[in-house]
């Protein structure tokens, strides 16, 4: 599970797990479908999400993008199409909003310094197994084959190339891969540093070492949680008489596990500081820290002990903080607390970052059919240069019942119709108003 941005926690959930979900605080049963899902921290709501996976692990980055994975997919983009509004539209089927933005290899190359373990290697020369699960999968060396655990890092401990950076793990190659994320309309795509096309940003040559997750820790390190076995893998991908011949493998290293720390060269000494004893000023200053630790918990803290005092100086924040990750986790601090204001969000609506705007289209939803300011400027958003918050703006048009949304998602339409996400995004908006968008739409 990941905290959000938007004060939910987030999951991944298995392509065939979805079901009924009860609890104690939920005001009543939830029907979840085969997607990821979040959940309110004090159990009173949970929700399905966009998108699902086979895989395990979730990543966020600072602007709230979600990332996902698959043993032999390292690298996946959950396309920025919230649950709630697909779900608006019983007649249209949305493409699937799980992309592979992996742009060397499906599965990509892996470069490991380890030896192949030797069950691996029997494996790989029975030709029944190679027909079964593909060359990639039975190739006992070479590409992604047990990709999971990633994290965006998001502190500023390494060197600042690092930063925004995608990291992913190999358990069953021993290693930590490293690729950058180039933004690409609504998307990214990854691709490998040039120092490390050839190599991995960490690899062991112990073969009982298996990385599973990453995190970004209060210090500015990447942590690795090492499961720490002989055998990882599922039995069911190991043949018979091999799970004979390496019995004890199977189970060896069961009672073991080990947390690594990897930090800069000259790194400074972490500093200590208990922030459940924090004054407001102290939370609110971590709000502009370098590293998400330290602004996830304060803005966690704020929301937890209910201080709406701080608004105030929450909203100057969302005005004048200094960088996008301090307006945004301000904005959403108040939403938090329950004290965002239609002014404060028209403001965010003209924040020079993308991601900033994004988000205060989405939290402007509220007032669109109140507020003739706060429609206007969300209409206004056509003609916004980033296409993130243009997807955003037909999204939110649809929980409008004005007739200037209407031709407005007709103007979408003829200037962005071809692209398939602003495709999903009005049609997602138009059960109710399907006929006259079209009108809308013939009359240009």
């Amino acid at each position: 599970p990941r905290w959000g941005l938007d004060n939910w926690i987030y999951a991944a959930n298995g392509i065939s797990s979805g079901g009924t979900i009860r609890g104690p605080a939920l005001p009543g049963s939830v029907q979840l479908p085969s997607t990821g899902f979040r959940f309110k921290p004090d159990g009173s709501a949970l929700e399905p999400v966009t998108g699902s996976t086979g895989g395990y692990g979730l990543a966020f980055d600072d602007w709230g993008d979600r990332f996902l994975v698959t043993n032999q997919q390292h690298a996946l983009l959950v396309a920025p199409l919230a649950h709630r509004y697909l779900a608006r539209n019983p007649y249209y089927a949305a493409p699937n909003p799980v992309i592979n933005i992996s742009s060397y290899g499906h599965p990509a190359g892996v470069y490991r310094t380890s030896q192949p373990d030797p069950w691996r290697l029997a494996r790989g020369k029975d030709p029944a197994w190679l027909k079964f699960y593909g060359a990639a999968e039975a190739t006992p060396n070479g590409f992604f084959t047990a990709a999971s655990g990633q994290a965006i890092y998001q502190a500023d401990q390494f060197p600042p190339e690092y930063r925004g950076n995608h990291f992913s793990v190999d358990n069953a190659q021993n290693l930590v891969h490293r690729c950058l994320l180039v933004p690409e309309g609504v998307s990214y795509r990854a691709k490998r540093p040039r120092e490390d096309e050839q190599t991995e940003f960490l690899t062991s040559t112990e073969e009982w070492f298996r990385p599973v997750n990453l995190m970004n820790g209060p210090d500015g390190s990447l942590y690795v949680v090492d499961m720490y076995r002989a055998i990882i893998e599922d039995y069911s991908a190991i043949p018979r008489y091999l799970q004979q011949l390496y019995i004890e493998s199977l189970i060896a290293g069961a009672d073991k596990g080990r947390i690594w720390r990897v930090k800069a060269d000259g790194a400074p000494k972490p500093r200590k500081v208990d922030l459940t004893k924090a004054t407001r000023e102290e939370l609110l200053g971590e709000l502009a820290s370098g590293n998400v630790w330290w602004r996830e918990t304060a803005q966690r803290l704020l929301v937890e002990r209910g201080d709406k005092a701080a608004t105030p100086a929450l909203a100057a924040l969302v005005r004048e903080g200094k960088t996008p990750q301090a307006r945004l986790h301000a904005l959403y601090t108040l939403d938090g607390l329950g004290t965002l204001e239609p002014e404060v969000v028209q403001h965010a609506l003209a924040d020079p970052h993308f991601a900033v705007r994004v988000h205060a289209v989405g939290l402007s939803e509220r007032w669109l059919d109140k507020r003739p300011t706060v429609m206007q400027k969300v209409l206004a958003m056509a003609d916004d240069p980033e296409p993130r918050v243009r997807l955003q703006a037909a999204l939110t048009l649809g929980e409008s019942k004005e007739p200037r949304a209407v031709e407005a998602l007709g103007q979408f339409a003829v200037r962005y119709g071809s692209d398939r996400w602003m495709q999903a995004a009005i049609l997602s908006s138009a059960a109710a108003s399907a006929d006259r968008l079209l009108v809308s739409i013939l009359r240009r």
